[in-house]
């Protein structure tokens, strides 16, 4: 499965000898011991293609000169039986390179860990400074601060006045002064796919609004900016609720990889002239990376499913950790275009709907054992309630709107939009979820009426 896909714009400075000279840096400068190969000498070995094992570890090389490309695959087998899978495909011709992560299973894997990191290489990519600038962003491993003298990369961009090759997120404070997520983690995973912008200081929100017309991200809201229009702009709302912040990272790298993927899959319509000059090296080079043509077809194969990578990814991000191909339990649904606006809530909405459905159907009929199966196997933290009980506490017989009840409200979702009399709040940004709160209300029932109205459209 594949994990992780980048295509780097590189520096005309990187030749074939520096290439080889930052393989050997990798391995011997891995952060990981267990993952070096001892005393490798690429150009001591003196071939365009090979293949090095050591114990778990297997990394080969194949050079098609007359494409200028050079192929690295480097593999490692784990004790429980998953095997990790990295690609370096660089090609001098275009001056590009594709860096590729996958994970993968032998028969009766038991995996422990699934977590995963970008490549390292690509911090060694970013530090020699070989990857081109994205347009006047530099490429980085950090989150790129904010200030008030570099607020114009981030309001032409939501002004449109700019776009940018790679997605860009941007993290702003939350009212405390605080950043929502662990920004430097957060950039060190999205290196050399997407850019991290930063706020400095919670005081710079009002200049931000003043330059963008108020549609940028506040009190802790991040927002992804996507080139593709397909995509568009996505925004994550900060929630106060204890893990929240690790929740929050994880939508922001879920997304940034489907997007990758996705452009990976658009990619494959490129290849065809380049496969075209492949077929002729291969003549000459022989097979590609020393494989069998087995494995030749089963990596195609994998290319042209990638658009099963998102899926494959969202059940990852739900905590579906155990090996796919080996377990059981099977997902039943497919998630569909909405997205999600806190942790678990599609999954309670279906659930409740099958909950409410079961008194309709016969004790013992094929359809209500079904349906009782399922609700056992997906038990979840039911939020709708709770939130709904928040909402009418704060909108019980209020007769203005307080500052602390405007933070409430804002920590459920709500976006606050201000007229002359009212306020219309939108919930988590949708402008198809839309109530008109008053700000003195005349009427002591109005807020949980309002409130019943609420519950009813977007709980």
């Amino acid at each position: 499965m594949q994990l992780f896909t980048a295509m780097l714009g590189i520096d005309k400075k990187m030749t074939r000898e520096n290439f080889l000279q930052l393989i050997e840096k990798w391995n011997k400068e891995n952060p990981h011991q267990e993952n070096r190969i001892s005393d490798l000498n690429l150009s001591e070995i003196g071939k365009t293609s090979f293949v090095i094992e050591a114990n778990s570890l297997r990394l080969s090389m194949a050079e098609y000169s007359k494409c200028g490309i050079i192929a690295v695959r480097f593999e490692k087998t784990e004790p429980d039986g998953v095997v990790w899978t990295t690609d370096y495909v660089m090609n001098f011709t275009d001056m590009r390179m594709s860096v590729q992560l996958e994970r993968d299973y032998l028969r009766g894997a038991q995996p422990a860990n699934q977590s995963f990191s970008a490549p390292h290489f690509i911090s060694l990519l970013i530090d020699e400074e070989y990857i081109k600038p994205d347009w006047n962003l530099k490429v980085r491993r950090t989150p790129l601060q904010l200030t008030a003298d570099n607020l114009y990369i981030l309001t032409d961009l939501i002004n449109g006045y700019e776009t940018y090759r790679m997605p860009v997120v941007y993290i702003s404070k939350t009212q405390y002064n605080e950043d929502p997520v662990d920004a430097v983690k957060l950039a060190n995973r999205l290196k050399g796919i997407a850019h991290v912008l930063v706020e400095d200081h919670v005081q710079l929100n009002t200049p931000i609004k003043n330059s963008c017309d108020r549609k940028n991200e506040y009190n802790g809201a991040i927002g992804i900016y996507f080139p593709d229009d397909a995509f568009g702009h996505q925004r994550i709302y900060h929630q106060s609720e204890y893990g929240y912040d690790q929740r929050q990272a994880e939508i922001v790298v879920q997304r940034i990889m489907q997007y990758c993927n996705s452009q990976r899959i658009g990619e494959l319509a490129e290849l065809s002239a380049s496969e075209k000059k492949l077929a002729q090296a291969e003549e000459e080079a022989g097979q590609l990376l020393e494989m069998s043509e087995a494995d030749v077809r089963r990596l195609r194969k994998q290319l042209e499913d990638m658009t099963k990578t998102c899926e494959a990814l969202t059940y990852e991000n739900y905590g579906l950790k155990e090996k796919l191909s080996s377990r059981e339990d099977q997902p039943v649904l497919y998630l569909g275009k909405e997205k999600e606006f806190y942790q678990n809530e599609i999954r309670e909405f279906i659930l409740d709907a099958i909950e409410s459905s079961l008194p309709q159907y016969a004790q013992g009929s094929r359809r209500r054992d079904v349906l009782e199966d399922i609700l056992a196997k997906n038990e979840c933290q039911r939020m709708a309630a709770a939130r709904a009980t928040d909402l009418k506490v704060l909108l019980k017989g209020f007769k203005c709107v307080t500052a602390p009840m405007k933070r409430s409200l804002q920590d459920l979702g709500f976006e606050f939009r201000e007229s002359t009399k009212h306020y219309k709040l939108v919930y988590y940004g949708d402008d198809r979820y839309i109530a008109t709160l008053s700000k003195t209300p005349s009427d002591a029932r109005s807020g949980m009426n309002l409130a019943s109205s609420m519950i009813k459209t977007m709980l």
